[in-house]
């Protein structure tokens, strides 16, 4: 097991001509233990109401992970955009809505 689980949204499909536009993917270091974890998963699940993205959780206390557990261990939750590092303890909405936008911007 890679230790990454992947929660997807809505997939609407308008028609073969219609070329589909890639997901961003937000990428959420955590492990079983983490309040702060579980709380950042419920602002995602809220977000993921208006906005469009892909959420992947990263136990790092798996042992396929020992990388990013060395690396976050002290931080979880982490959270990364489109692989590049976004915020860390908390979730900065703000910040995630900024680069969702320009993400989007710049996919057109």
């Amino acid at each position: 097991s890679s230790g990454i689980n992947a929660e997807y949204g809505d997939v609407t499909k308008l028609g073969d001509d219609v070329r589909e536009q890639p997901v961003a993917i937000v990428t959420l270091y955590t492990a079983p233990t983490c309040s702060l974890c579980e709380e950042v998963k419920e602002e995602l699940s809220l977000l993921r109401k208006t906005h469009k993205f892909r959420v992947e959780s990263v136990n790092i206390s798996e042992p396929g992970n020992a990388s990013w557990r060395r690396l976050y261990k002290y931080d979880i939750p982490v959270l990364h955009l489109n692989g590049e590092y976004l915020c860390k303890h908390r979730l900065n909405s703000t910040l995630l809505l900024e680069r969702l936008a320009t993400a989007e911007s710049d996919a057109a």
